[in-house]
């Protein structure tokens, strides 16, 4: 198709921003540009008049923009963009983007995040890490009524910890001394920003697939790792549990349970890596595994990190 010259304007960026102090007659000049606008959530008056131009113009693709996933940003585009704007959801690095670049170990302890995975020394890749979870609870998340950032953090780390099973709202709410409407609205925060992946149990019938509890799943390796504390390779080998994700995108599908109210883990079907972390026995004592699959050598580990990173269109443990 035709090529356009692109303009890019970051609304955190003081001269940027003045530019659109009125908002309309600059835009309106730009028309046969790609028009880029970064952290567009600063500027949700921006919606309406990107509204007007799009329907005077016509066609498609005459902007482009970006920002974190706030609830005001999300219903502003929603509710002055209905029918005209395509979301695009952007994923970490793949194992497939990078395995030239990284050994496998290191994709798997850093995670996908490009200042995280790139980043050439252990502990500067877990500091990003460790600033990303906290920029995130304090400034993301913080546009949510009766939000708070410290209740969120301990059920985030908590659920570091259930990676890859399935969800009992009430027991993770008595842990953290809050309800378990808390725990599920708190959850779905997570999900709607794309910080946790969550996996319906697959029923004929379609009602039962909303009610019933999923499997959860952080959405990269990196952050499960620090949520739970893990700075290095060496860290991870002696005392990771229950790590069964990575950046990998979670396909739309369902989890199977062929048998009512059980759920069957063997070693073929989700790999779990674990080994005896009184961390995890302090917080979910109550919390039982059917299945503890473990190794001490590092040759039978990379072959089973292997298994998350096989080109399949479909894998869900």
């Amino acid at each position: 198709g035709k090529t356009k010259e692109v303009l890019f304007l970051d609304m955190e960026r003081p001269s940027d921003a003045r530019r659109l102090e009125d908002a309309e007659l600059f835009l309106e000049t730009q028309k046969d540009k790609l028009i880029c606008i970064d952290e567009v959530q600063y500027r949700l008056d921006l919606f309406p008049v990107m509204r007007v131009l799009v329907d005077e113009w016509k066609g498609k693709g005459h902007f482009l923009i970006t920002g974190s996933a706030s609830p005001e940003l999300l219903r502003q585009s929603s509710e002055s963009l209905a029918g005209r704007v395509s979301y695009h959801t952007l994923t970490p690095f793949l194992w497939s983007e990078v395995n030239q670049k990284i050994a496998l170990s290191e994709y798997f302890l850093k995670g996908g995040f490009p200042r995280s995975v790139l980043e050439k020394d252990d502990v500067d890749s877990y500091r990003w890490r460790q600033n990303f979870i906290l920029t995130f609870l304090e400034r993301d998340l913080s546009f949510w009524s009766g939000y708070s950032a410290e209740v969120m953090r301990r059920l985030w780390q908590m659920l570091a910890h259930l990676n890859g099973q399935q969800l009992n709202y009430s027991n993770i709410g008595n842990s953290l001394s809050v309800s378990n409407v808390t725990v599920r609205h708190y959850i779905d925060l997570l999900a709607s920003t794309f910080m946790v992946n969550l996996v319906s149990p697959f029923f004929k019938n379609t009602g039962k697939r909303l009610v019933k509890s999923p499997k959860m799943y952080v959405a990269d390796a990196g952050l499960t790792h620090a949520l739970l504390g893990i700075e290095s390779y060496d860290q991870l080998m002696g005392q990771a549990s229950g790590v069964k994700k990575t950046s990998k995108p979670m396909p739309r599908a369902s989890l199977w349970n062929p048998r009512k109210n059980k759920l069957i883990q063997s070693k073929a079907e989700t790999h779990i890596i674990e080994s005896q972390n009184c961390r995890v026995r302090h917080y979910l004592a109550r919390f039982k595994r059917k299945t503890l699959c473990y190794s001490k050598s590092v040759a039978m580990v990379n072959l089973t990190l292997l298994l998350f990173f096989r080109p399949s269109p479909l894998s869900i443990f």
